[in-house]
């Protein structure tokens, strides 16, 4: 007897076997003529692990140390992208733990030098929203004078 997969067990499945490193999920696109571009980000959202879902992350200070994704954590964030606009440059980043504020001072580890946040943006394709922090897990985008 042959029995039907629901769309919700499927994605399930996927998402399982994906998050323990059995499959890799592949998907075409092209993003200069916004082709397949919300079937990736969809399947990014569907299949890859949740910031909350992913293990604790050393401290790059103290090994010992761990950071789980929790807002109370102390802040930890990866740059993934800078750009060049007229109005100067956008850092694209993602908050790994605690939280990000308005006004906070946080440590450039590459250069080992503070810098204030004057303004953080979520930034959703070329819409960009001005809020006022962003917590575990978040992707956002500081701008900075050039």
């Amino acid at each position: 007897m042959r029995s039907e997969l629901s769309e919700g067990t499927l994605v399930e499945a996927l998402r399982a076997l994906t998050c323990r490193g059995e499959i890799v999920v592949v998907l075409c696109g092209a993003a200069y003529r916004n082709r397949g571009v919300e079937p990736l980000l969809d399947a990014v959202v569907d299949y890859l692990p949740a910031p909350l879902d992913r293990p604790a992350v050393c401290d790059v200070c103290d090994e010992t140390r761990r950071r789980s994704a929790d807002p109370a954590e102390p802040f930890a964030a990866l740059v993934f992208k800078v750009q060049a606009t007229s109005t100067g440059r956008l850092t694209y980043l993602r908050v790994y733990s605690g939280t990000l504020s308005k006004g906070d001072a946080v440590l450039d580890a590459a250069v080992r030098r503070s810098e204030r946040i004057g303004r953080i943006l979520r930034v959703q394709a070329d819409r960009r929203t001005e809020v006022r922090q962003a917590m575990a897990g978040d992707p956002a985008a500081v701008p900075e004078a050039a």
